[in-house]
């Protein structure tokens, strides 16, 4: 049986908070740590950021989940962290070197995705992708917009680096998204 956090597919309230979610990819082996006895593990996290977590696990074939976050931006980045803190903290106790983390294709955390509106993407990009490569240098994040799903509205953020480096990516792309709104003259969801 599958436990509340731990889905087969996504839930089907996440339709309806596509501007109020994002994703972590995370190494299948740490899924069993993430969600501790009973998901207390996740509750706890749940409780103390106040974010909605579920973890879909369809890729867990190719050695990967993904963590989903619904709430306001905030909460995810409480979220976010104290998942990645959990994660270091089951490197440590399993006694994985530095090396097998930095070279951890799978979550070790050093993907993950952020969605923003559509029409901020031109902002975040810039002309001909001076602004986004400012972002790739300023932060050492590589960073990919995939637009497949413009015609819903938003485009997904795909940035590949170490926590420190998505860390300051994420905030560089959401500020960019905030001076966008700004000028726009409206509230962006990031």
């Amino acid at each position: 049986a599958v436990g509340p956090f731990l889905l087969d597919a996504p839930p089907e309230a996440a339709d309806s908070l596509d501007g109020e979610r994002d994703e972590l990819e995370i190494a299948q082996r740490f899924v069993g740590w993430l969600l501790g006895k009973g998901g207390g593990v996740i509750r706890e996290i749940e409780n103390s950021s106040g974010c909605k977590i579920s973890i879909n696990q369809e890729t867990r074939d190719s050695g990967f989940s993904m963590v989903r976050f619904h709430g306001e931006p905030s909460q995810r980045e409480v979220a976010r962290q104290a998942i990645t803190e959990s994660i270091d903290r089951a490197r440590a106790v399993s006694g994985e070197s530095a090396e097998a983390r930095a070279q951890d294709s799978f979550g070790g955390g050093n993907c993950e995705e952020m969605r923003i509106e559509q029409r901020f993407v031109g902002w975040v990009l810039g002309k001909s992708g001076a602004a986004l490569r400012e972002i790739e240098q300023e932060s050492g994040c590589k960073i990919s917009i995939n637009q497949d799903t413009r015609s819903l509205g938003y485009s997904t953020v795909a940035l590949q680096g170490d926590a420190q480096q998505r860390r300051q990516a994420r905030r560089l792309v959401t500020e960019s998204v905030g001076r966008a709104a700004g000028a726009a003259g409206g509230a962006a969801q990031v």
